[in-house]
């Protein structure tokens, strides 16, 4: 017992000494700085509405407490069908006065964002908000990834991204733009079916999406390349910074249920990790470049831990896999993602990363293929007993993890006009230039691609 505790002390004193020391989180500017919470974050959740009735009351009734936020999924541009399976949630939602991160996802391809597109979005748009809604809209997201069919396009993206922002801000006065990368362990995520593949003509092109891409200049698209600049469109026309944080298990292949490594969450924001699943301490702090820099508050766009319920079988499922307890398991990363003080689970969220304004649990259960069809249990409100103990955690801190009334309490009163005169304070700001992280030297990224393993990062939805 007493080399146990001495351990968790050791651990405790790491964490401690590892973390930045961080200052409160500015007054921020814009639209985003009426909504974000001045202190702590609003609690969020991606729900499969279906499971209860596509109402949001039986949902709450059944969770026990009201998101702050919800994540909707629509392919973009938008067709008839989908709007209207969506109206209804965007109804409840609005008259809850409620965060709706809107994730518009491209799966045609951006060349089909034309300005029809853009006009019907502005129009949709602007009637969701008069439904009352609080409309975050995360276009595109995971750009950087190689899964999604508008990934790894720079030049592209970024003038389409630009579009659908001015239509946002055109059409609407509470509605801001999250600009979400994937976080970058294992980029360029090699093998998925939208890498872009580079050939030593295009790297030396000046200007090209293969040039942007390697900015590190060693004549290839590697992790020694800062994953996230070459996608950035600008401080004028992106209101929040967000990531996907997901603990997968321990290792490539995925499957097995692994209980999370102290930290994992705190690394691999601050681009610090280095464990089991390789050396990834050559990417970018995310936080430092784009929160601290550019004064961008920070959404977790989507965080959960994978819990493989093996109703299949297979990897991860046999006799001499791990078999730790669901709470042990789910517990050990929200203890990471909530945290408000340094554990032996790793450093403090709340001190370390005070822009961080929204965290969204994914709390889903569904078949995974890179689970071999297994249902992957990601919720914490299916089971009673993670449920209880998912809200007696996140409760111990109630004025930094907040939930619903908090933010209709923030929002009473806010005005169209006072979004427009916060609005103005941005525009006139305009955006600085962002360079890329220089890259590293040759022999770290030889170190990182021994332990690669191809297109680590599967779907989520």
């Amino acid at each position: 017992m007493r080399l146990s505790l001495l351990f968790c002390a050791v651990l405790m004193l790491n964490f401690a000494g590892a973390a930045r020391p961080s200052k409160p989180a500015p007054a921020l500017p814009g639209r985003a700085g009426l909504i974000a919470p001045a202190k702590g974050a609003w609690l969020g959740m991606a729900i499969d509405y279906s499971k209860f009735g596509n109402s949001i009351t039986n949902y709450e009734a059944s969770f026990g407490r009201k998101p702050a936020s919800h994540i909707i999924f629509m392919s973009f541009p938008l067709s008839d069908g989908e709007v209207q399976n969506v109206q209804g949630l965007m109804t409840q939602l609005g008259a809850r006065k409620a965060i709706v991160i809107l994730t518009l996802e491209p799966y045609g391809g951006l060349d089909l964002i034309d300005q029809n597109a853009l006009s019907r979005l502005s129009t949709q748009l602007a009637a969701w908000e008069q439904l009352g809604v609080i409309g975050i809209i995360r276009f595109a997201h995971e750009m950087n990834g190689s899964w999604y069919p508008w990934a790894q396009k720079p030049t592209q993206y970024k003038a389409v991204w630009r579009n659908v922002a001015q239509v946002v801000k055109a059409s609407t006065c509470k509605m801001t733009m999250l600009w979400a990368p994937n976080e970058g362990g294992g980029y360029p995520f090699s093998g998925g079916p939208y890498q872009l593949k580079c050939n030593q003509t295009q790297i030396n092109e000046a200007g090209s999406d293969c040039a942007q891409l390697d900015n590190n200049k060693n004549g290839y698209v590697d992790q020694g390349d800062d994953m996230y600049s070459p996608y950035y469109p600008g401080d004028d026309v992106v209101d929040w910074v967000g990531l996907s944080v997901y603990h997968f298990g321990a290792t490539y292949p995925w499957g097995a249920n692994n209980v999370p490594e102290a930290g994992k969450f705190y690394n691999k924001i601050t681009g610090t990790y280095n464990g089991a699943g390789g050396d990834q301490s050559n990417v970018p702090d995310f936080y430092d470049m784009f929160c601290r820099t550019r004064g961008k508050p920070m959404v977790i766009g989507e965080t959960a831990a994978l819990y493989n319920l093996c109703d299949k079988g297979g990897r991860g499922c046999g006799a001499g896999d791990p078999k730790p307890q669901e709470l042990t398991l789910k517990g050990a990363w929200w203890r990471q993602v909530y945290a408000t003080s340094a554990t032996s689970d790793g450093p403090s969220i709340s001190a370390n990363f005070p822009m961080i304004k929204i965290i969204n649990w994914f709390d889903i259960k569904k078949p995974e293929g890179e689970a071999e069809g297994n249902t992957v249990d990601w919720s914490v409100s299916t089971s009673t007993t993670i449920k209880t103990q998912y809200i007696k955690f996140v409760e111990q801190a109630s004025t930094t993890w907040q939930w619903l009334p908090a933010l209709q309490s923030q929002m009473a009163g806010l005005s169209c006009s006072s979004f427009q005169q916060a609005s103005a304070v941005v525009a006139a700001a305009g955006s600085k230039p962002i360079k890329p992280r220089p890259g590293f030297s040759s022999p770290r990224r030889t170190k990182r691609s021994a332990s690669f393993t191809p297109f680590p990062r599967p779907l989520r939805h």
